[in-house]
């Protein structure tokens, strides 16, 4: 009995040890905070999870970035109300990342270029708006909309990446280096 009493004693005691030790695994495993949510590195093994379905790999530094920018553009995007025709579960992975496509895609659809820069583009490339004839077909609506494309995938990256910048001023995101407390 005085063994029993010894062990319950022991469990009582060490009990808050290993809770304390459970809440510090937790906030450990937080990689970002921001106003209203929080991203954890559950949150990367899920976005790295989606990439390894495919070839790709990359570093643990980049997957918990990309993984910051789906979570900033889903947020984004049910602040905008980009969903509203089709709700989407911020909740799931598959939600979160539906909701930064259509930001990406509303950015992409409101990104301006100018006039000369299309015809730029046109004038400097020749060879590739040639007919089976070999004449230069004339600038219109369709050889626009494919200049414009082509020069937004080239900036692509950068856009994001100002994207991104802004967005966790906005949510005022803090990247925890570490834990975060």
């Amino acid at each position: 009995m005085k063994s029993m009493l010894r062990i319950m004693f022991v469990i009582l005691t060490l009990s808050p040890i290993f809770t304390f030790a459970e809440e510090k695994k937790a906030a450990s495993a937080v990689i970002g905070t921001a106003d209203n949510f929080v991203i954890t590195q559950d949150d990367v093994k899920e976005f790295r999870a989606f990439v390894e379905k495919g070839p790709q790999r990359t570093t643990e530094k980049e997957y918990q970035k990309y993984t910051i920018l789906i979570r900033l553009f889903a947020e984004e995007a049910k602040f905008l109300g980009l969903d509203k025709d089709k709700p989407e579960d911020i909740s799931t992975f598959s939600g979160k990342m539906k909701l930064s496509e259509m930001y990406m895609a509303n950015i992409a659809d409101s990104y301006v270029l100018k006039d000369e820069v299309i015809e730029s583009y046109y004038l400097a490339h020749p060879d590739l708006y040639k007919t089976d004839s070999g004449a230069v077909k004339p600038l219109n609506d369709d050889i626009r909309k494919e200049i414009r494309e082509k020069i937004f995938v080239h900036k692509k990256k950068r856009i994001q990446d100002a994207e991104l910048e802004r967005l966790k001023q906005k949510y005022h995101l803090r990247v925890c280096e570490g834990e975060c407390k």
